[in-house]
């Protein structure tokens, strides 16, 4: 009988593992053709957004082929700091745009 479980669980990481990858690879693209002097633009936190969401999906997959309980709970927990720090970085963007339009 097939391990639909399993299954899931794998393509969940490799899926994340794919995301990370084509993020880190379209940045260095970017980078690569951009000015040395030009600031951060909204691709550069779109990217950062896909790539975090690409390890959510690694940890998640890994929490779901994992047999270990506590195995599981630390890649949840890993999880869950990772969208801890995607939401702590979408709040400072915000307060420096309100920063910058207040000045």
């Amino acid at each position: 009988m097939i391990d639909w479980l399993g299954v899931g669980g794998n393509a969940l990481w490799i899926l994340g593992l794919a995301l990370v990858l084509a993020a880190w690879s379209y940045q260095r693209s970017r980078m690569s053709r951009r000015s040395a002097s030009a600031a951060p633009d909204a691709g550069y936190i779109a990217v950062g957004a896909w790539a975090r969401l690409g390890a959510i999906l690694v940890c998640l997959g890994l929490a779901v082929s994992s047999t270990s309980t506590l195995e599981r709970a630390l890649w949840v927990l890993v999880a869950l700091c990772v969208v801890a720090e995607g939401l702590s970085r979408r709040a400072g963007h915000h307060r420096e745009l309100d920063a910058d339009r207040a000045a």
